[in-house]
């Protein structure tokens, strides 16, 4: 990261932990490499401007996450509404550091079903935390949590061998 500014110490260690995972996860979300890492940038340039704070709560690296996460889902939002001029996405064209096969499953999740399994999933965030993030109640979380990890796992099976009628 080059410099850390006088007061942040610590900064550089938690910037390098947790950046590539994040842009990962917030990728899930966005569908572009490029918009995540912008949105990952942006989220630990508001921790180094709020470092005395953060640095104090318990866990940085989470409230990093949440407010990455926070912002994903609006740049989501926003190009799905068409006002972002943000190109449209297919993981063959933006495979990025992410498996591509669970990229295309989670990309063919309806939108809510999508947020919850990454930030639940792969963010590492509580039911409620998610509810939160998405303000939407637990319950909610859960039932989208519960149909996206059926659909995931029905994308994701091996195809059954075929059998040439031979036994």
């Amino acid at each position: 990261m080059g410099r850390t500014p006088a007061g942040a110490e610590g900064f550089d260690e938690l910037f390098r932990a947790e950046y590539p995972a994040l842009v990962r996860r917030v990728q899930l979300v966005v569908g572009s490499a490029a918009v995540a890492e912008e949105i990952v940038q942006d989220a630990f340039c508001g921790a180094l401007e709020r470092w005395g704070r953060v640095r104090h709560v318990e866990r940085p690296g989470a409230w990093v996450q949440v407010v990455a996460m926070r912002r994903a889902i609006k740049v989501e939002g926003r190009r799905r509404r068409g006002s972002e001029l943000v190109p449209a996405w297919s993981p063959a064209s933006d495979a990025g550091p992410v498996d591509i096969d669970l990229q295309r499953a989670i990309a063919a999740l309806p939108e809510g079903q999508r947020r919850a399994v990454v930030l639940h999933h792969l963010a590492d965030l509580s039911v409620d935390d998610v509810a939160e993030v998405l303000g939407v109640s637990a319950g909610t979380v859960k039932t989208q949590l519960h149909r996206g990890r059926a659909r995931l796992a029905e994308a994701l099976r091996e195809p059954e061998e075929a059998t040439d009628g031979a036994g």
